[in-house]
């Protein structure tokens, strides 16, 4: 489960901006609008992205598993890597 402290990093940094393309903001930026160290804000941000991709992968396996299709043809790269071999 993510805790708390895990949600509120991930929250300030969705809010400021830290995931957009370019970041409109840095850990330290983020980090210092808390109460802890950049390296523990850190710390959070990490264990909250990890267990949601986590839990991502999880749901995009089953979704995938019912699926047919393959737009970035993952698929035929396998097979030509493998006819390489």
């Amino acid at each position: 489960n993510i805790t708390g402290r895990q949600l509120a990093a991930l929250q300030l940094a969705l809010e400021r901006g830290y995931y957009e393309q370019p970041r409109k903001t840095s850990l330290r930026d983020l980090a210092d609008q808390t109460a802890v160290a950049r390296s523990t804000y850190e710390e959070h941000l990490r264990k909250a992205e990890n267990k949601l991709l986590t839990n991502a992968g999880q749901f995009l396996r089953l979704v995938t598993a019912t699926s047919t299709g393959d737009p970035l043809q993952v698929e035929k790269t396998r097979r030509t890597e493998q006819a390489a071999d």
